[in-house]
Parts: structure tokens; sequence; C-alpha cells
């Protein structure tokens, strides 16, 4: 993946903490400065089990989260 530093330093600005890059793309992490490094987690994959594995792993939560809201558009009932 190209312009690691670039997306890197979008994903901060957008308030990301976390971060999920190709094991590849590791060493591209050095031109990222430090200041902005320390505050995010970097997560090395080499596949994407690997990448569903992280990006997934609280559904339990959301499933419970989305549970319990209204199914948009319940009750409306269409007019002929």
């Amino acid at each position: 993946v190209g312009g690691i530093k670039e997306k890197v330093l979008a994903a901060h600005r957008a308030g990301i903490k976390r971060v999920i890059l190709p094991e590849r793309n590791a060493a591209d992490l050095e031109e990222v400065p430090e200041e902005i490094r320390e505050t995010l987690e970097f997560i090395p994959v080499s596949t994407v089990d690997e990448v569903l594995a992280n990006a997934l792993e609280n559904t339990d939560n959301l499933k419970l989260k989305l549970g319990d809201q209204k199914t948009p558009g319940a009750g409306v009932q269409a007019q002929a």
C-alpha cells in the first residue's frame, strides 16, 4: 500500500486511534512523526483474516447496541 504516512496522518486528524496496515508496510511508519506514532495503536497484518479479526473484535457489543435501537421505518404504513 502506498502513502502510509499520509494515511496515518489523516487517520490521526480524524481521531482514529487504531490503524491496521499490511505487515510489509510497517517499516513505512518510521516516516510518521514519533509524537503521532505514540498516540496510535498499529496492528500489522499479513492476511485478510487478521484484518477481520482485528477490525471486528467487538461485534458482540455492537450487536447488543444495535439490537436496542428500533428499526428505521417501523410502524410506518404505506399510503395508497
